[in-house]
């Protein structure tokens, strides 16, 4: 008998490995164990497996469009210059950089030279989790 609890997790490895469910084989093992202490039903522990599994697709989806977007560098909030754009109070900066206005179904237009810091708060709402599928941008 207690050769079965290895063979079984072995088995339950490769099977989630040819489905191809990595989040779920990384992380059954404890989400067994904590639903066994939390007295959870299979239901329960079925569902936070499947949960995980989904998070971790959506970030690796983010990830791959970002890369391929081919963006430069994202830049946060800390980083950016609020003494250059000398005309632009860093209040409005700061409202971009929240993202709000992409909830509320709003546009923003950013406007003018080159070299002004107008390409880093549109990176950061295109790279947003938030706002994933949500935010077309065009450079111009």
């Amino acid at each position: 008998m207690s050769d079965r609890p290895p063979k079984l997790h072995e088995l339950l490895q490769e099977q989630l490995a040819e489905l191809n469910l990595t989040q779920i084989a990384a992380d059954y093992r404890e989400t067994l164990d904590e639903g066994a202490r939390k007295n959870s039903s299979m239901l329960e522990v079925l569902s936070t497996l499947i949960s995980s599994e989904i998070t971790a697709r959506r970030q690796r989806a983010l990830q791959r469009r970002i890369l391929h977007a081919k963006l430069p560098k994202v830049k946060t909030l800390a980083e950016y210059n609020f003494g250059f754009p000398k005309k632009i109070p860093s209040q409005k900066i700061t409202r971009l950089f929240d993202c709000e206005f992409i909830e509320q179904h709003q546009s923003a237009v950013l406007i003018g030279p080159t070299g002004v810091g107008k390409t880093h708060p549109l990176l950061r709402s295109a790279t947003s989790p938030a706002n994933v599928g949500s935010v077309s941008a065009s450079l111009v």
